[in-house]
C-alpha cells in the first residue's frame, strides 16, 4: 500500500477554520483532545486553556454548539449545531485517534473510497470507522472496532466476521500490514480479557493476531469521561495516552 498519511499544509488556515474542520471529521470535539492535536508540544495545563478558549470562540460565535446536560462530559463536548452523534462511539474514536502515543487520522467515507478506488477495490460499508495510522515501514489503515461483545464467544464472532471480509477483499493488505483492526473497549481488564483470546488457537487455526495486525486500546466512553480528563490532570505525562497494544 503506497503513503496515504494525507499531508495536507494547513500552515495558512485559521485555528477556527481548522478546529471547524476537525469537528466534521469527528463529529465531537473536547479540550484534552483539541490540546493534544493542536497544542501537542504546550505544557498540558497551558494546551488545555487555549484548546478550551477556542472552541468558545466558536460557540460564542455560533459555529458550534454543545451537548445538553449536567455532566462533564456534555459541557465540554462541541458539535456541529446539525451533528447526529453517538456519545459512546465518537468518544471512543476520538480519544483513540487523538491521545494516542502515535496520533492517527480518521478518514471520512470520502476520502476512504478514494483510497480504495485508488488501489482497484471496493471500499468498505461506511458505517464502518477507518483510521490511518504511521507505522514502522509505512502507514497503515485500521477498521476501527468499538467492542460492545458482552462475551468472549460474540467477540471471537464479530472479530471473525471482520477478519472474514478483509481477506477476501483485501488480503494483500492485511498479509502486508497495511490494514489491521483497532479494537477499542473501556476498561484495562476488558483490554487484558481480550488480548489473551488474541493469543489463543482457536480449533486448530492460527490465533487472531498471527492473521492479522491487531491492537487493543483502552478508551474512555462518556460516563468515564470526568475520570479520564481527571487522570490527565492528575499525571499529565504519562496518564491517558492511548497505548497501541
Amino acid at each position: 500500500m503506497a503513503d496515504i498519511l494525507f499531508k495536507k499544509d494547513f500552515s495558512s488556515e485559521s485555528l477556527s477554520a481548522r478546529l471547524l474542520s476537525f469537528i466534521e471529521r469527528y463529529r465531537i470535539a473536547n479540550p484534552p483532545c483539541v490540546a493534544k492535536t493542536f497544542f501537542r508540544d504546550t505544557p498540558l495545563v497551558d494546551g488545555l486553556l487555549a484548546a478550551k478558549e477556542a472552541l468558545e470562540e466558536l460557540f460564542k460565535a455560533k459555529a458550534v454548539t454543545k451537548l445538553k446536560g449536567n455532566s462533564r462530559f456534555a459541557k465540554e463536548t462541541y458539535i456541529l449545531a446539525d451533528a447526529q452523534i453517538k456519545e459512546g462511539y465518537d468518544l471512543a474514536r476520538l480519544w483513540y485517534c487523538t491521545m494516542s502515543e502515535s496520533p492517527k487520522q480518521l478518514l471520512t467515507y470520502e476520502e476512504l473510497k478514494g483510497l480504495f478506488h485508488a488501489e482497484g477495490q471496493k471500499p468498505p460499508h461506511q458505517n464502518y470507522a477507518h483510521a490511518i495510522s504511521p507505522e514502522p515501514g509505512g502507514d497503515a489503515l485500521f477498521r476501527i472496532y468499538w467492542c460492545q461483545a458482552t462475551t468472549l464467544k460474540s467477540f471471537r464472532t464479530q472479530l471473525g466476521n471482520i477478519l472474514a471480509t478483509q481477506s477476501t477483499s483485501y488480503r494483500g493488505w492485511v498479509d502486508d500490514g497495511s490494514f489491521g483492526v483497532a479494537i477499542l473497549v473501556h476498561t484495562e481488564s476488558k483490554a487484558a480479557e481480550l488480548r489473551r483470546v488474541l493469543e489463543d488457537p482457536v480449533r486448530g487455526k492460527a490465533p487472531f493476531n498471527a492473521v492479522a495486525r491487531i491492537t487493543v486500546s483502552v478508551v474512555p466512553d462518556h460516563e468515564g469521561y470526568a475520570s479520564a480528563v481527571k487522570a490527565l490532570h492528575d499525571s499529565p505525562t504519562s496518564v491517558c495516552e492511548v497505548s497501541d497494544d
